[in-house]
C-alpha cells in the first residue's frame, strides 16, 4: 500500500512564497530593435542587460508596439514620422535597429517580453 503525505513538501514554495510570473519590471532597459515582422505581428529586441539576466532576446508583440505609437512616445513620434515619409496609407511600424526603452513582463512560459515600449 503506497502511503500519501497530506502535509505541503518543503521544496516546493507555496503560491504566496512564489514570485507572480507576470509583473512588469521596474527596472527600464535599453535595447536595439533585432527584428520586427508587421505582418506577422511581432519582433525581438537585443539588448545586453536581458541578455545577461535571462540567457535571450526579449520578445516585442505586435499590441506593445502599435501602443508605443499610439501613446505618442519618442518611438511613437519616431513612427509618425517615418510613415509620414514613406507611405501614408501604411501603419507605422518598428524597424530594425530601432532604439527602444522598455520593461520587462515573464510570459507564462518564463519567456522575456517588452512592455511599455518608449
Amino acid at each position: 500500500m503506497a502511503m500519501y503525505s497530506t502535509t505541503p513538501s518543503k521544496s516546493m514554495p507555496s503560491k504566496q512564497e512564489q514570485a507572480p510570473e507576470n509583473d512588469l519590471s521596474s527596472e527600464e532597459f535599453l535595447g536595439m530593435v533585432k527584428s520586427y515582422n508587421a505582418r506577422r505581428g511581432f519582433g525581438f529586441v537585443a539588448c545586453s542587460q536581458t541578455a545577461l539576466q535571462f540567457g535571450r532576446d526579449v520578445y516585442i508583440a505586435k499590441a506593445e508596439a502599435s501602443l508605443a505609437y499610439a501613446e505618442g512616445s519618442t518611438a511613437g513620434q519616431i513612427l509618425a514620422q517615418r510613415a509620414a515619409v514613406a507611405d501614408k496609407s501604411a501603419p507605422p511600424t518598428l524597424a530594425e535597429e530601432d532604439l527602444i526603452r522598455f520593461r520587462v513582463r515573464l510570459s507564462v512560459e518564463g519567456y522575456p517580453q517588452a512592455e511599455q515600449i518608449q
